[in-house]
């Protein structure tokens, strides 16, 4: 982390450029201060994470699905975490209780799920939280948490509402406190009762004597500033104006006879800021320095602040050696208590990227959206597409507000992403004014101070395991584990030293409800049941609960209507009309089914292995051979080809007899050509293997399917022409007494959730104003550009018009917010 340290006095005027923001000026510390800035530099220099949760939307009828994307990113440099596996995802109810959860593999600082909102839900308010277990360690908010709402199917249309009768009103001095005697800013913000701000309301504030000191007009979101000269002992009152109401609202600021406070503005490319004190402070402040720190993502500044006859100390700073987005400027005394803090927001050198163009056309029944980008970077995004009138999209925070504002301010931002849509200097002045009503940043002073250097919650890689090893098999030499492949775990073997009493082993990939099955492999290759106790780490998700609640949506149903909405994923409802009864019969081929399911994401042919299997062919290389494999078993050495003598694949050896034992009669069938250099490639569980001997009188036990590939095509290996992937997996037949006597068996506590498919709903009618207001046209949960400008969508052709909600991250830094609007008529 970068970070300057300079002086600054009354007659020292600090300008500070990107040339000189990588010095150091020397000066003379005292022993505290040098103690208190290596503090914070190291604990700001500690990696951070942060998580954001692109959703489709966040107002969601009964029977509809919630999508989402997640960004898991360095919070330092806003790239994709490469620390991180594990995503927590937390649904609640108002009451805190759980409503569903899941846990998320993270791939490259992305991952993605869906979430049925099914019976489980009645209508009302959620929030969803996303963390990961190292974001623990950490008071900021880096994590995700957002309130979404659940209207039942049969709402035809919302309203907003705001508690007007009701109002909160607080008044927050610029940099924490009043000081009498001089200038001073308060920030003003007035919510209503649901926390959102009263719009365009006028704020009056009066003196004792009902003198008018100060007033503002509020903006949109409730919020203001006003200025004035407090005096001591005075008792301020303010008055909210709305309409034709005026709501007396306590003021219930002390000011202060003492004490130093922080103002500042921003001009053009320079940021301002006045060190103040009053002339009552001055023979307390005068030769005792104090410390002003800047801290931003990834840069810091600290000035040495000594008061000697002027009572204020301006300090400009030219904003390009900034860090884009927030700010935090802080005053320290002496006993390293801060005593002034003021936010200020960088908009230089933002790191947003957009499409720059978007073009469509049809394509029979859909519509190829194309968006070009300009240049070619690694992108990875998200889509929601929507009706541009829908207002079932009114998110509080889009992905760039909600990692570059909302984790540095404490309590919850109102429409944060407003402030990054068509951005002009009134938002950017609108923005600082609410960073004045924000008063300290979300930092933890005296937790920073006294931070423990030893983190307790760690970066997690998958799901690791303590395996403690029978006292019996200690003793074994050569003692060889095997945990069995699953759905997205490959086969995993390890070896253990003689006397091992334990052994812990990382990286483990269980799905969800899933059992592990492991085995102890004798000498001889058999398996025998491993009788080892295993713990797993995490085995439950945390119950995180964070102290900045999400902001509660503004609508509200009152209006009923039959509407007619068929989700993909939902049985059919019990009131359903009921028709004369019908029977059907059929004999349903699991097996049969399991295979065309696997076929439809295969390169090759995937051939599920049946009962008849094993009893017909005992050996995989006798059913390879039925499915038109030429394979060759000649003393220990097992190869293939995909056709006769001109077959093709790659080279393989095996443990044979040097001499070359001759055919021993067991391979019948056709036979495979004596070059080398023209045989099949093999996988095992996913896992290439160069040495094919292990397949030599493989039993077709052991085998749960195989993919043959004569074609060559999607083996990874240039000039192939086949491959064969065999997969193992117990569990489908582990009521078998072979596999009982072969395995063991364990329920996993915590899975990582697989991945659902989107279904976009079945309405009755796909162009009036419910499906206007409400309908869901498509999204796109993985959308990525990889050394190329553009990238392409096919969406079913909506009937009306519709809105691109666009979302993501780029491989060097940037963050990706951009919303398109397509007409259908163009």
């Amino acid at each position: 982390m970068q970070k300057l340290l300079l002086l600054a006095s009354h007659f020292l005027l600090i300008i500070f450029s990107s040339s000189s923001m990588a010095q150091e000026q020397q000066v003379n510390l005292l022993p505290h201060q040098e103690e208190m800035i290596q503090s914070l530099d190291e604990y700001f220099a500690v990696q951070r994470e942060a998580v954001y949760l692109h959703l489709n939307k966040n107002l969601f009828l009964k029977g509809e699905q919630l999508g989402f994307s997640a960004y898991v990113l360095n919070k330092h440099n806003l790239q994709p975490s490469f620390s991180t596996t594990n995503l927590y995802v937390q649904i609640k109810d108002p009451e805190g209780e759980v409503v569903k959860e899941e846990l998320l593999l993270v791939n490259k600082g992305i991952a993605s799920g869906v979430v049925n909102i099914d019976s489980d839900f009645s209508s009302g308010n959620y929030t969803v939280t996303a963390f990961t277990n190292y974001m623990r360690n950490f008071k900021e908010q880096d994590f995700f948490s957002e309130s979404i709402q659940v209207l039942e199917s049969n709402i035809v249309s919302a309203e907003n509402r705001s508690g007007v009768e009701k109002v909160d009103a607080q008044f927050l001095p610029e940099s924490g406190h009043l000081l009498s005697g001089i200038l001073n800013n308060v920030g003003v913000i007035v919510k209503d009762s649901l926390g959102y701000g009263l719009p365009n309301a006028e704020v009056v504030m009066k003196d004792s004597k009902e003198q008018v000191v100060a007033r503002t007009r509020l903006n949109e979101f409730g919020i203001g500033k006003l200025s004035f000269i407090p005096e001591p002992h005075e008792k301020y009152e303010g008055l909210v104006l709305t309409g034709e109401k005026e709501i007396p609202v306590g003021f219930g600021k002390k000011v202060d006879q003492t004490g130093v406070i922080i103002s500042g503005s921003q001009r053009k490319n320079q940021l301002n800021i006045l060190v103040k004190t009053n002339l009552e402070t001055m023979p307390q402040v005068h030769s005792r320095p104090y410390v002003l720190r800047i801290q931003g993502r990834n840069l810091s500044g600290t000035f040495i602040i000594d008061f000697e006859e002027e009572k204020t100390i301006p300090l400009m700073v030219d904003l390009s050696v900034l860090d884009a987005g927030i700010n935090v400027v802080t005053l320290f005394n002496e006993e390293q208590r801060p005593v002034a803090e003021r936010l200020f927001f960088n908009y230089n050198g933002l790191p947003i990227a957009k499409a720059a163009k978007l073009s469509h056309k049809e394509v029979n029944d859909s519509l190829q959206l194309k968006l070009s980008f300009g240049d070619k970077r690694d992108r990875a995004m998200s889509i929601s597409v929507l009706p541009t009138n829908s207002v079932s999209y009114s998110r509080n925070h889009n992905i760039v507000s909600h990692n570059l504002l909302q984790p540095y301010i404490r309590g919850a931002v109102e429409n944060g992403g407003w402030y990054f849509e068509d951005i002009t200097e009134a938002k950017k002045n609108e923005l600082d004014n609410l960073l004045i009503t924000q008063g300290w940043s979300s930092y933890d002073w005296q937790n920073i101070f006294n931070y423990d250097k030893n983190l307790q919650y760690n970066f997690e890689d998958h799901i690791s395991l303590k395996v403690h090893v029978s006292k019996k098999d200690q003793k074994r030499k050569n003692l060889k584990y095997m945990i069995h492949a699953s759905d997205i775990n490959p086969l995993q073997v390890i070896d253990l030293p003689e006397g091992t009493p334990e052994f812990f082993f990382d990286g483990y990939l269980p799905t969800k409800d899933e059992q592990m099955i492991i085995s102890r492999m004798q000498p001889d290759g058999d398996l025998l049941p491993a009788q080892v106790s295993i713990q797993f780490f995490s085995n439950s998700i945390p119950d995180f609960r964070p102290q900045v609640a999400a902001l509660t949506p503004k609508f509200i149903k009152f209006n009923k209507q039959n509407i007619s909405l068929v989700p993909a994923f939902a049985d059919v409802e019990q009131d359903a009309e009921e028709l004369d009864e019908v029977l059907l019969t059929a004999t349903i081929d699991k097996v049969t089914e399991r295979e065309r399911k696997l076929n439809q994401h295969s390169w090759g042919r995937v051939s599920v292995i049946r009962e008849q299997d094993i009893r017909g062919y005992g050996t995989l290389g006798d059913y390879l051979r039925s499915k038109g494999v030429f394979v060759k078993e000649v003393g220990g050495t097992f190869t293939a080809t995909s056709t006769g003598a001109g077959g093709g694949g790659i080279f393989t050896t095996g443990y044979g007899n040097d001499e070359g034992t001759p055919d021993d009669g067991a391979n019948t069938g056709p036979q495979a050509p004596e070059d080398p250099m023209k045989f099949m490639a093999f996988y095992l569980d996913d896992n290439y293997m160069p040495d094919t001997s292990m397949f030599y009188g493989y039993s077709l036990t052991n085998v749960d399917r195989v993919e043959i590939n004569k074609t060559g095509m999607g083996n990874g290996f240039i000039g192939a022409r086949g491959s064969v992937k065999v997969y193992t997996n117990f569990k489908l037949r582990m009521g078998q007494a072979l596999k009982r006597n072969r395995i063991q068996q364990l329920d996993v506590p915590l899975g990582y959730s697989e991945g659902k498919t989107f279904y976009t709903p079945t309405y009755e009618n796909r162009h009036d104003k419910f499906f206007e207001e409400y309908g869901v046209i498509d999204w796109k949960p993985f959308v990525r550009t990889e050394d190329s400008d553009e990238v392409s969508v096919v969406v079913e052709k909506p009937e009306v018009d519709f809105q691109m909600v666009i979302e993501g991250i780029t491989a060097d830094g940037d963050l990706i917010y951009d919303v398109q609007t397509v007409s259908v008529e163009e």
